[in-house]
């Protein structure tokens, strides 16, 4: 079980399709939920407030072994090799009428294939340690949005370098590329 704080009245508003032009969220409440997984590989989002589930989380295949809060998402590590990885954002679907408070956004793959036993982040929580079930340890540094925008540019850069130098090349020589 894990304890997390979500901005309830924010995601009712977006909900409800009210405009919120700004994002200073402060001004609204915070509730404080409960996390919680279970051996027949559900997780539940658990409303403190009234005791009502807020959502069940019933997409896995295998076990839910750990899982860690880092602000807005939430990494769950099961006995199968990915991480997957939820953000917390209510949606609402119509035609449904299902109200989702996390939303599955990927999966982090590890090298190792072996059951996930115990996930943990630094002090910082700028890294998160994840043991196996054969004495494995694999490390993964968290990364600011920020980090990650200036990854992608430099990367970007990087590539229309190369791809500069291969046109620069293709002048010069009267071969036709292949």
């Amino acid at each position: 079980v894990c304890f997390h704080q979500i901005n309830m009245n924010v995601m009712s508003a977006n909900a409800n399709n009210k405009d919120i032009t700004n994002n200073n969220y402060e001004e609204y409440d915070k509730t404080e939920i409960l996390i919680s997984s279970s051996k027949d590989s559900t997780v539940k989002l658990w409303n403190l407030r009234n005791q009502e589930t807020l959502q069940t989380i019933a997409d896995l295949v295998h076990k839910v072994t750990d899982f860690q809060v880092i602000g807005n998402v939430l990494l769950l590590g099961s006995y199968d090799s990915k991480i997957r990885i939820y953000r917390f954002q209510q949606t609402f679907s119509n035609e449904h009428k299902i109200f989702s408070y996390v939303t599955l956004k990927g999966n982090l793959l590890r090298d190792s294939n072996s059951k996930i036993v115990n996930m943990d982040l630094s002090a910082d929580r700028k890294i998160l340690s994840v043991l196996d079930n054969e004495n494995n340890i694999q490390f993964f540094k968290i990364l600011t949005e920020l980090e990650i925008k200036r990854r992608l540019v430099y990367s970007e850069m990087k590539k229309n370098q190369k791809q500069h130098k291969r046109e620069k090349l293709l002048k010069k020589d009267t071969y036709k590329e292949t």
